[in-house]
Formats: C-alpha cells, structure tokens, sequence
C-alpha cells in the first residue's frame, strides 16, 4: 500500500510540473534542466523577444560563420549524452534576454520537432526516450531566443536515435 501511495505521488507530481511548465503533450521533458525552474515569468520582460529569426550578417561586417556538431551516444547508466560541438561560437547564459551579439548566446533542443529545453554548455542528458527512431535537432540562438542564420541559413544540426 505504502508503494502505491508513494507512486501516486511521484505521478501526480510530474503531472503538475508538466503541466505548470506548458509541456502540453511532450513526452521527453527533461525536468532535470527545466528551462522555466527557478524563473518567475511574472516579472519578466518580455520585450526584447521577438523569436523571429537573426541574419549574423546583420550584426556586423566581418561575422564568420558559426558551425555545430552533434555527437550522440547512449548512456551506460539511462538515457543519451548529447555532445554539442561549435565553432565560432560562444555560449553566454549570463547574458540570456539580453541585446544579441553575433556568434554568441544558447542552444534550443528539439527532440521530434518538440522544443525541449534550452542549453548553455555543450554537453546536454537526454533522460528518456520512448521506444523508436527520434530525430534530436539542436538550434544556435541569441541572446533574445531567436534562431541564427547565415545568409538565410538555420545554424543547426541533426541526428538521428533509436530507443530500444
């Protein structure tokens, strides 16, 4: 019984986190690097976040071309671990919402074209997956949250994974 009541709770805890997190249908939320923990969006401004897309070449006259590889492989103990590796390009937390700098600011995850979470480091865990083929897909953004491009181009990368 004791068992019973324990899970329950664990359930009906995640509901709620999923829930007030405006997870909706996603599945592979990873509540360990929730991107809302921690951050009251009452106080937030919202102002500087357009999400439109950012053209680097519009940031300056000599931005180099950011580049980003992925490297996944399955964790020995549960999940995936995600190697983001980049090339002129910085990742700055400490300056999310602020004005966008070319070549700098975070990722955005996308697993099956759901976002996941944002990253800011280039190393992320992937907790679970369901059975199946997924499409892990990570996006270089500003500091504002918009996708970079470069000359119309998405700054991003693809791989593919199979859950057993």
């Amino acid at each position: 019984m004791q068992n019973t009541l324990t899970t329950l709770c664990k359930v009906l805890s995640v509901s709620l986190l999923l829930s007030a997190c405006g997870a909706g249908n996603n599945t592979h939320q990873n509540h360990e690097t929730n991107e809302h923990s921690g951050h009251d969006h009452s106080q937030h401004d919202h102002s500087k976040h357009h999400h439109g897309p950012v053209e680097l070449t519009s940031l300056g006259d000599n931005v180099i071309k950011p580049t980003i590889e992925l490297d996944i492989q399955k964790d020995p103990m549960k999940g995936w671990n995600l190697h983001i590796q980049t090339q002129n390009y910085t990742f700055t937390p400490q300056k999310v919402n602020q004005d966008n700098i070319a070549n700098e600011g975070h990722a955005h995850l996308y697993i099956d074209n759901y976002k996941i979470a944002r990253i800011y480091s280039n190393w992320y865990h992937i907790v679970d997956l369901r059975p199946g083929e997924h499409t892990i897909r990570v996006t270089l953004n500003a500091n504002d949250h918009s996708d970079f491009l470069f000359n119309g181009e998405e700054i991003a990368a693809s791989v593919t994974v199979t859950q057993p």
